[in-house]
């Protein structure tokens, strides 16, 4: 299987809960990981912490000092453009922690399309 077909594969399974913030609760902009492997987004972060502060993770609670300097993880904002433009390329709709995809009967009518949700497959 090609490297693409792989991602395209992985972009059906993840969500958009994958992609929140634990800190806003908001998808993520400009995810930075911190020394421990959270993520969360920039500003969330380094609004919260100063540099003569120690810096502490809002998940693990682990101390960092100095504090950090975070860079924007450009794998993740990578993975979060791929799976918002794959949503809107397959007409999926991310709602309330659910990922639904749209199928089609075996005749390919599009009248006989219906939205499925990947948590509650059989």
């Amino acid at each position: 299987m090609s490297q693409l077909a792989d991602m395209a594969t992985a972009s059906c399974l993840l969500s958009e809960d994958q992609f929140r913030c634990f800190v806003c609760q908001n998808v993520f902009t400009d995810p930075v990981s911190t020394p421990c492997g959270h993520n969360f987004c920039k500003n969330c972060v380094t609004e919260t912490s100063h540099a003569d502060v120690p810096f502490q993770c809002p998940i693990c609670q682990r101390m960092f000092f100095p504090k950090p300097e975070l860079q924007v993880n450009t794998l993740i904002a990578e993975l979060l453009d791929m799976f918002r433009r794959s949503a809107q390329r397959q007409n999926r709709e991310p709602v309330r922690g659910h990922f639904f995809f749209r199928t089609r009967s075996n005749l390919g009518h599009p009248a006989s399309s219906r939205l499925r949700c990947f948590k509650h497959l059989n």
